[in-house]
């Protein structure tokens, strides 16, 4: 059964766990941004822009930083 929903960007894509916080990251196709959810509370905290139609997200082992793969761009973003 379905639990709760949380809103994040338009067409959220590619989810991930940080392994050291636990929060939740998506990258939002449509909107150009990406999306940090606390998963304690299921309620988004920050939404940030990225660039044109990001698709995956990777954290890296640390927890510190986010790399988002961006189509319409031919880039990765590192957000820190």
């Amino acid at each position: 059964d379905v639990k709760s929903w949380i809103g994040v960007g338009e067409f959220p894509h590619g989810a991930r766990i940080n392994p050291i916080t636990g929060d939740l990251y998506t990258a939002n196709v449509k909107d150009g941004t990406m999306s940090i959810v606390d998963t304690s509370t299921n309620k988004e905290i920050k939404r940030i822009p990225v660039g044109n139609s990001p698709i995956q997200v990777a954290i890296s082992q640390d927890g510190k930083k986010a790399y988002v793969t961006l189509a319409k761009d031919s880039a990765v973003a590192v957000v820190d």
